[in-house]
This record gives C-alpha cells, sequence and structure tokens, in this order.
C-alpha cells in the first residue's frame, strides 16, 4: 500500500525500509509518515515562534537605536546653538547610549544567523533536540521490529535526523555493535538526551523493541512539553526585552536632553 503510492508521497529511509518489508508492515510505515508529519509541524512551530521573538526584539533594538541616536543628535546641536554642554568637555559622553543600542543591534543580527545556522539559538535548540530524538528511538523502534540489525537501523535512523547529537550518538552505535561492543559505551560519555536515551536501555539487551518503545515514549512527551514551554515563554520574554530595550533608550537619552534644559534655565535666572 505504502510502496504502490510512493509516485504520491515522499519516503524517507526509514519508510521504505518498513514498505520492503512487506504488506504486513504496511501500517507501520504509514503510521511512522503520520508521526513524520506531526514532528516535521512541531519543528514549523518551533522555528516560527523562536524567529517571532527574535524579530520583535531585532525591530526594538533598531527602534531603540535611531531613538538614542536622534536624541543625542537634538542635544548636541541644542548644546551647540547655547554654548551649554550638559556633557562637559567631552560630547562623546553623548555617544555610549547610541553606541550601545547599535552594538546590541548587530549583535542580535549576527546572533540570529549565526545560531539559526548552527542551530544553537536557547529553547530552539532543546526542542529540536527532543523531536530528533523522538524521530530516532521511534524509527529504531519500528526497524527492530521488522528484524533489522542494531547496526542498519542505527545507520538508517540517522539519515532522517538533523541534529548532530543525535545523528553522532546513533552513528557511533552503530560503529561499536559492529565491533562487538554493546550499544552504550563504557563508561558513558554522553550528557542531557542521549544520556536520558541510555538509561531506558539495558546493557543485557533483554526485550530492546519495549526498551526502545519506552524511550520513543518518553521523547514524544518531552519534545511535546518543550514546545509548550517555548510557544508560551518566548513571546513573553522577547515583550519584555523589547520593552526594555526601548525604554532604556528613551530615558537615558531624555536624561541628557532635560540636562541640558535645566542647565539653559539655570542660566537665564
Amino acid at each position: 500500500m505504502v510502496a504502490g503510492n510512493r509516485s504520491n508521497v515522499t519516503l524517507d529511509p526509514v519508510a521504505i525500509r518498513l514498505a520492503e518489508a512487506g504488506q504486513t508492515q504496511s501500517t507501520s510505515a504509514i503510521e511512522w509518515l503520520e508521526a513524520q508529519h506531526f514532528r516535521s509541524v512541531m519543528v514549523r512551530r518551533a522555528i516560527w515562534c523562536t524567529a517571532a521573538g527574535w524579530l520583535l526584539v531585532l525591530l526594538a533594538a533598531a527602534v531603540a537605536s535611531f531613538v538614542a541616536v536622534r536624541l543625542s543628535m537634538d542635544v548636541y546641536k541644542m548644546a551647540e546653538e547655547t554654548s551649554i554642554r550638559p556633557y562637559g568637555q567631552n560630547p562623546w559622553r553623548l555617544l555610549w547610549v547610541p553606541a550601545v543600542m547599535v552594538a546590541f543591534t548587530i549583535f542580535l543580527v549576527v546572533g540570529g544567523i549565526v545560531g539559526s545556522l548552527l542551530g544553537i539559538i536557547p529553547g530552539y535548540r532543546a526542542t529540536r533536540s527532543a523531536i530528533d530524538w523522538s524521530a530516532a528511538t521511534d524509527a529504531v523502534t519500528r526497524l527492530l521490529s521488522v528484524g533489522c540489525t542494531y547496526p542498519e537501523a542505527f545507520s538508517t535512523a540517522a539519515q532522517i535526523v538533523r541534529d548532530r547529537g543525535s545523528r553522532n550518538w546513533l552513528t557511533q552505535s552503530a560503529a561499536r555493535v559492529e565491533r562487538g561492543e554493546s550499544v552504550i559505551s563504557q563508561p558513558s560519555q554522553t550528557r542531557k538526551d542521549a544520556a536520558m536515551l541510555e538509561a531506558f536501555l539495558s546493557p543485557s539487551g533483554n526485550a530492546p523493541e519495549n526498551q526502545w518503545r519506552l524511550a520513543a515514549d518518553h521523547f514524544l512527551r518531552l519534545s511535546r512539553s518543550r514546545l509548550t514551554l517555548l510557544t508560551q515563554s518566548m513571546p513573553l520574554i522577547s515583550t519584555i526585552l523589547a520593552g526594555v530595550l526601548i525604554w532604556l533608550s528613551i530615558s537615558t537619552s531624555l536624561a541628557w536632553f532635560w540636562l541640558a534644559v535645566s542647565d539653559l534655565l539655570t542660566g537665564l535666572t
């Protein structure tokens, strides 16, 4: 059923391997494709949420930079026209606020681009890692159920994940098993999600499909909870940060302006 619809559905390596197992595994292949579609929707939500938060803060930083530069220039012009210099003999003191705002804007632009290319944006990185581990553990579970060996299951699952950590773990584990070693390296030096996966796997290797199914269920729940946390916290954090940036820019820049006006009024009296 799945193999017959290849012209209409793009099959990944896991789906192709499941379809090749025969008609008895067609249901598993369909369920895998549906699960992959659900995970791709989760990834898109995480990307759009992160991008929207980043763009909001970037826009606020750009506005704050413009306000700081414009108010600082106005204070400088007023000081030159009235010969009242609230900044003393060093006009460069007016530039520290605009300089900080412009530098922060540049940092957001460069950091956002580098972070998106390397996948190291806070919040998004943890969410994407859980989603990829959910796909990897689900793939290994299904591949083991159709008679694939550990090296074959790990190598095939590594082709459908994008997170570098999960992909490296799968390829290294496949290489260890081919050398006759255990799935888990001894001593284990993994951290975070990979360490959590190894906690589900018994060194004895009894009932591996059940162990991998438990791990797949865990990472599915984990990816959902991390996505929920991301979509609920990112708008709040980005809105607060954007407001603080604009408030700091206006308040610190107006401080020079009101100081100049105060000195002018004092000189008139």
